[in-house]
């Protein structure tokens, strides 16, 4: 009865949509940014390490209306990009 009136099918397209585009490109965006601390010997590599460390520690409460308002400005409320730069952006 639940499942026969529903769109169970494209709730759940959208769910796993959204989580494997945000662990890809959370993983690719990882992985250069760790590359980039770890191995390049560079001015500011204390720095930004310290700076990253400090985001971090930030709560992520404290994050979520700054990042709403910014997706609101940029008019992706209610997309499926919205989930995406999300949840990539707070990992």
């Amino acid at each position: 009865m639940v499942f026969s009136g529903g769109k169970v099918g494209r709730y759940l397209f959208n769910s796993t949509f959204v989580t494997a585009v945000t662990i890809l490109l959370t993983i690719v965006v990882a992985t250069m940014a760790t590359y980039a601390m770890i191995r390049m010997k560079w001015k500011f590599q204390k720095v930004s390490m310290s700076l990253m460390l400090l985001g971090l520690m930030i709560p992520i409460h404290a994050a979520l209306l700054p990042v709403f308002y910014m997706m609101k400005t940029l008019h992706i409320i209610n997309t499926l990009w919205f989930h995406i730069y999300f949840f990539a952006g707070l990992e």
